[in-house]
């Protein structure tokens, strides 16, 4: 009887495991049948859970044949969760959200019908009912939290009390569409057994490339490989080159961007999910490739390779760029003579941000580090790359971090990002190096977007079955916001670094922009170019009172704390942010003279060689608090003694500490990651409003620059970095707060 029990209970918890499998294909295969598979699921899951209470209560009275039911099934249910690649958490969470409150059902259920046949005891029927109560209310709870989309109560508004108007700027609106016609063209093997546009009806054939040499496969074991090689038609050392076109109809050149999806279950086409900025950026005069690296995604049986393949998509990507090149010196091509290879840009999302970079590095590599016997031969000098909510770290080029220079370096991400949940971004950025002065690198960190809104195929949840009924969806942006978002940054910023457009960089120094095309939220920005020149940075020793020029002094007066930190990311018990900073806080009451923290230049220091090139004070800064409204004045002396003090707000308005509920479980989520992420957003000061201000001020005697606590009575704020910089053109605003100063 036992083993009749365990046989029907491999059977039953086989199917519960297919269907679960049967959830996790797309829409478009599953119709009637998926909706079905996911009742059947949840049935099948009810009938074991309640099995399993049922041993746990009653196992003295089980016969045989249920004890080998219970333990058959759930077997064969969690090994098979486990054949499809669902990680143990996520075993645990089906189990306790969704098998014990239909367990406690299913075992009380039985006890009342059996007390229904005898005279059970008061206690016992009591006992019954209540867990009969806890059951009901349970199942009906996780039910409740599951379908709901929680809450934004921990969302903190935007606002601005002087905010700058994109027309101001000059920027027109980067969301509209040019009046360019666009010819969309596809490439690829023409024997995808999947997608029909890689089969036939393709535009341009291409061969395959040999990817096994970038990709680690120790950790993944043998069958799951086996498994996806026979999914896709192809191994590896076969991996087809297949790319969507979209291309101006214009007879001229024109810069080339490449799109370069990220990781999401593998029979999701994430290359289609950049269609709508092919077509946006193609009508604007670019011409977009966005490549297919599915086969390098996750996917059921086929596992993940969790970080092991960022150096195949890396190499992969290159791949592709020598068949456009091929292809642009090809006469009778459809782009023949139709990219300028002078001005190459690559998109990347998740893992494809991290892997972007990557190709930028191996790019400019005689040898693969890993394997030097491997050359690398490409030298397309790829001049601009944007990282999309990036993984780090999964690629470690010599088991070193990796290094980024020569190319203009853009990150952005999401505050409320469910899978990629700090800002890993920010560590490359500052790992970008700006070896020349033209060169720009910039971040903005949008407090609403999540994760899978900028790829129309991955959808509004961030995470897989059955994470994704646990994500706060609340406090999200709408997806058509979120692209809109996407669309302008991208746009303005291949503008500045492919044409030569730098009027488009103001949308990266200021963050009260606004527009009717821009959606109004916090974007905290940072900015700097090659021409930045470093006072006061703090990762370079452990001496709180040094600067980066051996001429640059560091003192404090009356502050509450000072010292040097690394703020910690969302993930603090996981990562470092690798961002170093002074913490300043402060706290004085009305009659007392203000706290300072200063930063002071020795005659060494050769200020007026420095602001010939420079006509901006930089200081990229984290706000420590809640408060929208921390403000202090920035004071300068000379030589002579000779001061000038504007007002920080009056150029910017420091972001708060912007809080970020990701899940429905508040209370956990506190236990496992920090409530806000630490964002540095950069404040720039035209160096000549001190020199209005006095005009018996000099900048050429300029001495010491002071952070003078005037203003909010108590506060916080890290200090990541302070210097002079270059900024091509003013916006209005910063000039309306000077003569609103020199009035007063």
């Amino acid at each position: 009887h036992g083993s009749v029990g365990g046989l029907l209970g491999v059977l039953l918890g086989s199917v519960a495991a297919f269907v679960y499998y049967l959830t996790t294909l797309p829409m478009s295969a599953r119709g009637v049948e998926g909706v079905l598979g996911i009742a059947a699921f949840l049935a099948v899951s009810a009938l074991i859970g309640g099995l399993c209470t049922a041993v746990v209560l009653l196992w003295r009275q089980l016969p045989p044949v249920g004890l080998g039911l219970v333990v058959g099934a759930t077997g064969a249910f969690v090994g098979g969760m486990y054949l499809v690649a669902m990680p143990v958490p996520g075993i645990v969470v089906l189990v306790v959200g969704l098998l014990l409150p239909m367990a406690i059902l299913g075992a009380l259920i039985g006890k009342l019908y059996e007390q229904r046949n005898r005279d059970a005891a008061p206690w016992e029927r009591v006992l019954a009912w209540g867990l009969l109560v806890i059951g009901v209310a349970g199942g009906l709870a996780c039910g409740l939290l599951v379908a709901g989309d929680g809450t934004d109560r921990h969302l903190i508004p935007y606002d601005s009390d002087h905010p700058v108007s994109a027309d101001a700027l000059g920027l027109d609106d980067l969301t509209a569409p040019g009046g360019i016609p666009v010819v969309v063209l596809s490439y690829g093997s023409g024997k995808d057994l999947r997608r029909a546009r890689f089969g036939e009806g393709i535009d341009l054939g291409t061969s395959s490339a040999d990817l096994t040499p970038f990709v680690d496969l120790e950790g993944m074991a043998p069958w799951r490989i086996r498994y996806r090689d026979r999914y896709w038609g192809f191994s590896l050392s076969e991996a087809p080159l297949n790319g969507l076109v979209w291309l101006p109809d214009t007879e001229e050149s024109v810069p080339l961007v490449v799109f370069v999806h990220g990781n999401a279950p593998m029979h999701i086409p994430s290359e289609m999910g950049f269609a709508y900025l092919g077509e946006h950026l193609a009508s604007r005069g670019y011409a977009v490739v966005s490549i297919d690296q599915n086969f390098l995604n996750m996917g059921g049986a086929a596992g993940d390779f969790f970080g092991a393949e960022v150096a195949g998509r890396a190499w992969h990507l290159l791949e592709h760029l020598k068949l456009l090149e091929k292809w642009n010196q090809q006469s009778g091509s459809p782009l023949y003579e139709r990219l300028d290879l002078e001005s190459i840009a690559i998109v990347g999302h998740s893992r494809g941000g991290e892997a972007a970079a990557a190709a930028v590095l191996f790019d400019n590599l005689s040898a693969y580090p890993e394997d030097a016997s491997i050359g690398l031969d490409t030298n397309f000098r790829i001049r601009t790359v944007v990282a999309v909510a990036p993984t780090d770290r999964f690629y470690r080029p010599g088991e070193r971090d990796l290094i980024l220079d020569g190319v203009d370096y853009l990150v952005l991400q999401g505050g409320h990002d469910g899978d990629i949940m700090a800002f890993l971004g920010q560590r490359q950025l500052h790992r970008t190096v700006l070896s020349e002065p033209e060169r720009v690198r910039a971040a903005v960190y949008f407090y609403r977007a999540n994760h899978g809104h900028f790829n129309t195929e991955w959808g509004p949840r961030d995470l897989g079955f059955p994470f994704s009924g646990l994500l706060n969806s609340a406090p999200v942006l709408e997806e058509d916001d979120q692209r809109r978002l996407f669309k302008a940054y991208v746009t303005g910023f291949l503008d500045a670094s492919l044409q030569g457009q730098t009027e488009r960089l103001a949308l990266f120094q200021n963050q009260r922009i606004e527009a009717p095309w821009l959606p109004k939220d916090y974007a905290v920005k940072q900015f700097r170019t090659g021409a930045y020149s470093a006072l006061a940075g703090f990762d370079e020793d452990h001496d709180p009172r040094t600067g980066t020029h051996p001429g640059i002094r560091l003192s404090a007066d009356g502050l509450t704390a000072w010292s040097e930190v690394q703020p910690p990311m969302r993930l603090a018990s996981h990562v470092e942010s690798q961002v170093f900073a002074a913490r300043i806080e402060w706290e004085r009451a009305f009659d007392q003279t203000a706290p300072f923290f200063a930063v002071g230049m020795d005659p060494e220091y050769p200020v007026g060689a420095v602001l010939e090139e420079c006509n901006a004070l930089s200081m990229s800064l984290i706000n420590e608090t809640t408060d929208r409204f921390v403000d202090f004045s920035i004071e300068v002396v000379s030589e002579t003694g000779e001061t000038a003090r504007v007002s920080l707000r009056d150029f910017e308005e420091l972001a708060p500490k912007l809080p970020v509920q990701t899940t429905k479980l508040p209370l956990l989520e506190r236990l496992l990651l920090l409530q806000a992420e630490s964002v540095v957003q950069t404040v720039l000061v035209p160096l000549d409003a001190f020199e209005r201000l006095n005009s018996d001020f000099s900048l050429a005697e300029l001495s010491e620059i002071r952070f003078v606590f005037d203003r909010s009575t108590a506060g916080a704020v890290s200090l990541e970095s302070l210097g002079f910089e270059y900024v091509a053109q003013w916006d209005a605003a910063a000039e309306d707060a000077l003569e609103e100063e020199l009035e007063e």
